[in-house]
This record gives structure tokens, C-alpha cells and sequence, in this order.
């Protein structure tokens, strides 16, 4: 399984609409209509906590 999903916000289109109708920039995933999946998040703060209780 792939460590990152569509972005919730802008579901993978990079963009919104905001209320007056224009178009812009996601700004949860700035634009890039991806976001990193919980389980990686989770992966990474363990491995920072290892490592920094190693050091």
C-alpha cells in the first residue's frame, strides 16, 4: 500500500472552490492533492522517538 492518499480536502484535484465561486490552491495539501496516510505518520513518529532515545 502506497504511504500517501488523496488529499480529503480537495480529494486529489489540487484545488477548491472557495465561497465566492473562485478557484484556488488547496491549501491543506498546498496544492499538490496529496497527503501522507495515517499509518506513515505513525511509522515516522516511532522511528524519530527510537532514535532519539538511542542518541
Amino acid at each position: 500500500m502506497s504511504p500517501w492518499g488523496r488529499c480529503r480536502r480537495c480529494h486529489g484535484r489540487r484545488s477548491h472552490r472557495t465561497a465566492i465561486g473562485t478557484r484556488r490552491d488547496c491549501p491543506r495539501c498546498d496544492g499538490t492533492g496529496i497527503r501522507v496516510r495515517i499509518g506513515r505518520r505513525i511509522a515516522d513518529y516511532i522511528r524519530a522517538e527510537y532514535r532519539a532515545g538511542n542518541q
